[in-house]
């Protein structure tokens, strides 16, 4: 999976994406779609927006295993979006690497903030390691770090800080024993140990 900086035009989805798991349950990707453009499901302004959005949404979704898929739809509000999250890391590799390389050593760190600085730190190595990202300028990079650190506050990852606007708490997640389990079942244990810090 190529860098890309497309995630600045994305958000986390949440409602959205478990509404399109409910439908999927007795229905096709077809005839989700239909019914997606058709009702204006997402509440979007015009019928190009609606199919770039199911776009990104159908694509997390089928990037996991069934299982996983329905859960998004039948578990608690916490492991609903943690599975979301997973989703995003498992479509988007930039996001997984700053999950896997940044957010997983704070938990395994027991530090409690993430920095602008530890950001600033990631995308400077990912320049210097990718021409694809060697060639973003600053505007983008400040953009994809807002995207990034939105994902995780919708997650409940992060939380705004008292102290700084340049820093976010770190919340280590309780990850529910099913959710456990069907992560190792699957070879996802990647996505586990980026949410843990194992």
């Amino acid at each position: 999976m190529e860098y890309s900086a497309g995630s600045v035009s994305k958000l986390f989805w949440y409602i959205e994406t478990k509404e399109t798991v409910k439908l999927l349950k007795d229905k096709s990707i077809d005839e989700v779609k239909n019914i997606v453009i058709s009702d204006n499901l997402y509440q979007q302004k015009s019928e190009d927006r609606l199919n770039r959005e199911f776009s990104v949404i159908s694509k997390r979704i089928m990037s996991l295993p069934e299982s996983l898929r329905y859960m998004i739809s039948d578990a608690d509000i916490m492991t609903s979006k943690l599975i979301v999250i997973i989703s995003i890391m498992a479509t988007d590799r930039l996001f997984f690497e700053l999950m896997y390389e940044v957010f997983r050593e704070k938990i395994r760190m027991e530090e409690e903030t993430l920095k602008d600085s530890d950001l600033n730190v990631f995308f400077r190595s990912k320049q210097e390691q990718s021409d694809v990202c060697a060639k973003w300028t600053d505007s983008a990079i400040k953009k994809l770090k807002q995207t990034f650190q939105k994902y995780m506050l919708e997650a409940q990852l992060l939380k705004n800080s008292e102290v700084s606007k340049s820093e976010k708490v770190v919340i280590k997640p309780y990850i529910e024993q099913e959710l456990r389990q069907e992560l190792v079942a699957n070879d996802m244990e990647k996505y586990l140990y980026a949410l843990t810090g194992r």
